[in-house]
This record gives structure tokens, sequence and C-alpha cells, in this order.
């Protein structure tokens, strides 16, 4: 790092150059709004640059300064008689001391020209110079210090108010204002200390000046707690969040220092707030695949609708897959009933792959057939392949004949058909393994999102209205309803509810639905 100060009668200013490991320059130039010696320049100078190098996070630095003065006194080969200049030493020794390891040395000045140069920069410099080297204005010398303004004795205070235990704040920085006493704990004794000149007492009261506006009244944990109903759920309120209703209790004047932990703490436990928090947008649980690799052992069972009304007055689908070979079933019908679905499933399953050893649920024909003849991502067949160990005929061949439509001979693709089907069981297991990998791509994908919400035994959770009760409400309602208590935990994310009564609550419900309820 090359330093360099300047004093003369266009100014006062210092320069630093601070190159990078990967050979870049960093250039920074200081301008002084005051008067100081030459050598009063290069101590600034420097202590500027140490300073840079700090924000930095350097640990190690070589300092280069064209000053014979600087480096002797810094070296010990010089002494520093005068009072500044002794000052400037223990400040840049005290700066010098952040750092594992330095080294300063002299260089002639005509290599240390850019530093120089940066030196004799003013506030005014042309653009294309500002570009390059940031401009730093330094209002006061680094060895002063700052005034503080002198306490005096204030007024009396009422203490009768200060009963809560952690109130102790006031109480502290009321003594110190009032008789100047300070509490026997010395890290209490010091936050008294640098906290007091920003309050005074006024009437019995202590007050906080503001950055910008009126004094703030300070309140005790009991006022604070009345502030805080009032301006969330009171007359004029409009129950908003933690942030902005802070912002409007120190707008309205008052202070406390844990005001924006009280205000999230008060919102999170509002009932209001709760039932009509907005629906998490990210994932409940995490990811777990479900693994099979037997075709139709496991069905996956879902009724879907209600949509528009078509012929016969069909309105719902109900729809079954196969998990390995993503073999799909599916049954427009009119009304959904116990009866319509054990058909669907001895018509469509049972009778047609046997019967499944899972039926997992949670409560058009040529859609249905777009979806089995086409390849799957996860194992790159189609459903129908896997299930019956050719791909299918579609209806569009019989109009534009493809070769094999040409040439099909009947006997000839019966043999292959039963030769292919001995060597579906093959390519189910290659599909297996295909799907194996794409299922851990989405559990890492799927799992980068979630934000998990768990459970346990006795706990309180709200639960969705549209879940429940889908029809009821308008663009008013609440989004929760409740609280419900945990009963069981069928397994994590999965959990059966009851009342607060005790009365046992329908169905399983998952953790995408739940939220926890704050009391």
């Amino acid at each position: 790092m090359a330093v360099d100060g300047a004093s003369g009668p266009r100014g006062y200013g210092g320069g630093i150059v601070l190159p990078t490991p990967e050979g870049f320059k960093i250039y920074h130039a200081i301008v002084f709004n005051f008067k100081l010696t030459n050598n009063e320049a290069e101590y600034e100078a420097l202590a500027g640059g140490l300073r840079l190098a700090q924000a930095l996070k350097i640990s190690r630095v070589s300092i280069k300064s064209d000053s014979s003065l600087i480096v002797g006194q810094l070296t010990g080969n010089m002494e520093a008689r005068e009072g500044r200049m002794a000052q400037y030493k223990d400040l840049v020794l005290a700066l010098l001391k952040g750092f594992k390891e330095f080294k300063i040395a002299q260089i002639p000045r005509a290599e240390n020209a850019d530093a120089d140069l940066l030196s004799k920069l003013t506030q005014y410099a042309p653009e294309h110079v500002s570009k390059l080297a940031r401009v730093e204005i330094l209002d006061r010398a680094s060895i002063e210090k700052l005034e503080v303004t002198a306490i005096t004795a204030g007024s009396q205070y009422d203490r009768s108010n200060l009963v809560g235990a952690d109130d102790h704040w006031m109480y502290d920085l009321m003594e110190y204002l009032t008789d100047g006493s300070l509490p026997e704990q010395d890290d209490r004794a010091r936050k008294v200390k640098l906290r007091a000149p920003r309050f005074q007492i006024l009437d019995g009261k202590l007050y906080k000046r503001a950055f910008r506006g009126p004094l703030l009244r300070c309140l005790t944990n009991r006022e604070a707690e009345r502030v805080i109903a009032e301006v969330h759920e009171g007359v004029c309120a409009a129950h908003q969040m933690s942030r902005t209703l802070s912002q409007r209790i120190i707008l309205l004047g008052y202070y406390w220092p844990t005001i924006v932990q009280d205000c999230e703490r008060y919102v999170q436990k509002c009932r209001t707030c709760q039932v009509f928090y907005k629906y998490p947008g990210r994932p409940a649980t995490y990811y777990h695949p479900v693994s099979n690799v037997i075709p139709f052992a496991r069905f996956g069972v879902d009724i879907i609708g209600a949509f528009l009304v078509a012929q016969g007055g069909k309105k719902f689908v109900i729809v079954a897959i196969d998990y390995f070979t993503k073999w799909i079933e599916a049954e427009a019908l009119a009304n959904i009933t116990t009866q319509q679905c054990k058909k669907f499933i001895w018509k469509n399953i049972i009778t047609r792959f046997g019967a499944p050893m899972n039926l997992i649920t949670d409560n058009g024909p040529h859609i249905v057939w777009a979806f089995r003849v086409t390849p799957r991502r996860a194992h790159g067949e189609t459903p129908f392949s896997l299930t019956y160990g050719c791909e299918a005929r579609l209806p569009i061949e019989a109009e534009f004949p493809t070769f094999r439509e040409s040439n099909y001979q009947p006997q000839q693709n019966e043999e292959d058909h039963l030769a292919e089907l001995n060597l579906v069981e093959e390519r189910r297991m290659a599909a297996e393994v295909k799907m194996s990998t794409y299922q851990q791509v989405v559990k890492k994908y799927h799992d980068n999102k979630v934000g998990p919400r768990y459970f346990q035994v006795g706990d309180e959770v709200l639960r969705r209205r549209e879940a429940s009760r889908p029809s009821d409400g308008g663009k008013l309602a609440k989004n929760w309803e409740g609280p419900y208590r945990v009963r069981a935990i069928i397994r994590p994310g999965t959990y059966r509810l009851e009342t607060l009564e005790g009365v046992p609550v329908e169905r399983t419900w998952n953790s995408h639905h739940l939220r926890k309820f704050y009391k």
C-alpha cells in the first residue's frame, strides 16, 4: 500500500494506492477540510489507508511512503517530539495492532507518483477522475476527540411506574440523569453512559431524542403492552404487521428498546391476524419418493372436479394411476358415491390387473390415451409399452399408414408380441433404475424450497378453510379456521386432529393444510 499526503495553498489531501493480489489497484483520495502541516497530512493519509485495509478484511499489509520522517518515527529510528505528531504516531501504531503482520518502508518520490497525484485531488475533481478514484471528505483530524455534552441533574421523576423486572433500563437512566449514580454491574454502567446523552427528563418522565421529529416518551413494559394493543386492534386500527406497527408507534411519539420484538410477538399471537394470515408459498414437508418395482401393485386414486356439466350430467372424473408403469385409468361421473367408486375400482383395476397391494387416495378417454402413449420423464417409457410390451397404434395411422402399418402381418406380429412379453420385465427393471434417479433429482429440487412445519401431539394448530370448506365465504372469508389440537401423528407431516373439547376431526390432515396457533 502506497500513501502520500499534501499540504499547500490549494488545499490539504491524502492519496492511497492499494494493490490487490489479482493485480488490480484501488485508488482512494482524502480531502481534509481543516488545516494541518505536511507531516500531519502524511500521517492522516496513512491512517486512512489502514482504516481502508481493515474494512477490506486485510490481515497483512506492506506500507510504502516517501516521507522519511513518518517511516523513521514508526520504525523507532526517530523520535516524535511535538504533541500532535506524538498523537498521530500513537494513533497509527494502534491501527497497526489490528494486523497480523505489517511492513513499513521508505521509497523515492518518483516511485510514489500515483499516491502523490491522488493527494492533490479535491472534492471537485473531474468526473473521469472521480470514476477511477473514490474521493473521501474528512471534516476533522483523526486525533481529535468528540466533545461529550455534560450531564446535569434533571427534575425529579416518579419511580412508582417502574415495577417490571425489565424496566431497569429506565430506572438506570433516570438515576444517572438525576444524580449521576450508576449501577454496580460494569456492563450496565457502561451501557448507561453510552445511552444517556440521547435521553432527558421532563416533568418527571423520561424522553428519548429522536433522529427526526419530537421527543419520544419512554414507556414501561405495562404501558408498552397497552399502546401495542390499542394501535394494533383498537380504534382506527388495521391489524398491521409488526414492522408497520412499530413504525406507527414511533410516529405517535413512544419508545422502548424492544419495540420491534414486542410488536412481532403481539402480532404472532393475535387471533384475528392468524385466521386471516396468507397461505405459505413454500412446501410444508420434505419430499419422500414412493418407489414400487412391481407393476400394478400400488395405485393412486383421486377425484377431480367439479367441471362444467357435460353430456349425461357428468362433471366429475375419478382417476387411478399405477405408481410404476404410470398406466392411467379414468372415468367421468355425474355424482361421486361409494358404490360408483367401488364399481370403478372393480371394473378398471381388479378385473384387468388383479387386486393391488395398496390403493392410495386423499379423499375424458382421449386425454387418458394421450397420457398412456406419451413417454414419461421418470423412466423414459410409455405406460402402454411397460404394460403390454409394445407401443399402441394411434388412430392417425389408419388415415396415413406408417411403415409398420403398411407391412403389418398378423401372424408374425402375434409371434413377435409373445416373444416381446418375455422381455418386458427387463424393460421394467431398466425403467425402475431411471425412475429412482429421477426421484432423487426431484427430491433435491423440492427440499431446497421446503419451509418445514411439523407438529407434536398436543400442539394447537389452525386448518386451511379452503381444505375443509372450500365453498364457504368469499373474498373476505377467513383463510384459516380453528384452533384444533393435534391428537395423533400418523407419520411426519400427517396428523389426526381434535377440537379443543376433545371431539375427533374426520380424516387425516397434512402439514400443508396446517399452521401453528399462538396464544
